[in-house]
């Protein structure tokens, strides 16, 4: 099952890694205690993210159920004659 992402959710993930990545650049000339604010933003998008995602997940669950499949031509395979 896929999750469609919204264009929220993918600034989300933008924040995420620039936040991590310019926090390395900055604690490597600079040190941690200075790019600190940094890794924080870049754990609260992902903890936000994170929950975006699993609730939207439970919500397309709850429509197509846990064990189905919400595409029925996925599952079905062809039966050979003979």
């Amino acid at each position: 099952m896929q999750i469609r992402l919204t264009s929220f959710d993918i600034v989300l993930f933008s924040i995420m890694v620039l936040g991590f990545i310019i926090g390395i650049h900055q604690s490597i000339y600079y040190g941690v205690a200075t790019s600190y604010w940094l890794f924080m933003l870049s754990s609260l998008a992902f903890l936000w993210l994170n929950q975006r995602l699993r609730k939207k997940k439970e919500i397309s669950e709850k429509e197509t159920g846990p064990n189905q499949n919400p595409d029925p031509k996925k599952g079905q395979s062809k039966k050979k004659n003979g």
